[in-house]
């Protein structure tokens, strides 16, 4: 086995020896990078401390379910293609035969779009800033758009109208171009 230069490089390649899901390994970077910045704010505990748990709750901000990009990707690409959606097929009506025979994929995150959003949301998950700074939703929202843009695709709308329609105003407009920047600067996007 290759050895891994970083935890980051460890973790994908455990991820790929385990063949674990995407899901899996950004919530396992969301997890590193916040034990990261705990450990970077405060003084580093002896490893036989007994109070390994509630060392482990501060790290994760006491929360035991921290929301990934992952989970708001597939709401947001549907969201953000509905218009696109509603003047072609209507693909969720067919069997699985017709879409087997005409190699139609089965949802959205399996389309170029979706997997492409997919990787992004997966590096991006990666990064310290946007894993501890920015909510989850954020990330996605911020993802979907960059990509759109990536694949030459603009939005017809001012952005706030596109964020309240994609995701129901539960995304702060400051916040999502902060987002943007930081993805299009370290995730090498076109620019």
């Amino acid at each position: 086995m290759p050895i891994p230069k970083d935890s980051f490089a460890f973790t994908d390649a455990m991820a790929d020896i385990l063949r674990l899901p995407d899901e899996t390994l950004a919530m396992s970077y969301i997890y590193l990078n916040k034990y990261l910045r705990f450990h970077r704010t405060s003084q580093t505990p002896d490893p036989l401390d007994s109070y390994a748990e509630l060392i482990l709750l501060r790290v994760l901000g006491f929360e035991l379910r921290l929301p990934s990009p992952m989970e708001y990707l597939q709401r947001y690409i549907e969201r953000a293609m509905e218009d696109v959606e509603e003047a072609g097929e209507n693909y969720d009506s067919w069997d699985r035969e017709g879409k087997e025979e005409y190699r139609v994929v089965d949802g959205v995150m399996e389309t170029r779009l979706g997997r492409m959003c997919s990787q992004r949301a997966l590096e991006a998950c990666k990064d310290y800033q946007l894993a501890n700074l920015y909510p989850a939703r954020t990330v996605a929202l911020g993802v979907v758009h960059v990509v759109l843009e990536d694949r030459g695709l603009r939005i017809d709308v001012e952005v706030k109208a596109w964020v309240e329609d994609v995701a129901s105003g539960k995304v702060d407009i400051e916040d999502l171009k902060e987002v943007t920047e930081i993805l299009k600067k370290t995730h090498g996007v076109k620019q």
